[in-house]
């Protein structure tokens, strides 16, 4: 899942002709771009305890010239919320019957699964005005450096 720029590539290369920064651009492109989607998954996520909200972290990585911003989570059934379970999944692949599980107090419970609470997938593409004017901030401040020279 991402965002791509036609055009981009010839730009920078006329920035980085011109003497401007365009990997310290991108980074701060992507580091706000990251926060932006990170403090829109936490505000859609659902909460129970808030083990799921509270783990939802993101980082950025430079490897071979490539910027890679990405936000994750490391809990466990955190798929299960995002595209839900059972008859239920987003893409269908589910378990098609239901099926029964027992409680810690020795009650038992039917289910057919649980409808899906996307958080993650609506944090990156309703904010993706807000990504793209994050790069352009990072790109402009660039700009502005090589015409203050």
């Amino acid at each position: 899942m991402g965002i791509e720029i036609n055009g981009l590539g010839v730009f920078l290369a006329k920035l980085d002709e011109l003497g401007g920064n365009i990997d310290k651009a991108l980074l701060d492109g992507t580091k706000r771009s990251t926060a932006i989607v990170q403090k829109s998954a936490k505000e859609g996520c659902p909460v129970d305890l808030g083990q799921l909200r509270a783990s939802i972290m993101r980082d950025h990585e430079v490897k071979m010239n490539v910027i890679t911003g990405k936000v994750t989570t490391d809990v466990e059934y955190s798929a299960y919320v995002e595209y839900g379970t059972g008859l239920y999944t987003t893409k269908g692949t589910g378990r098609q019957t239901p099926w029964r599980y027992q409680l810690p107090d020795g009650n038992w419970v039917t289910t057919h699964g649980n409808k899906p609470q996307p958080y993650m997938y609506p944090a990156l593409i309703n904010n993706r005005e807000q990504i793209l004017k994050a790069y352009e901030w990072g790109i402009l401040r660039e700009i502005k450096k090589v015409g203050n020279k």
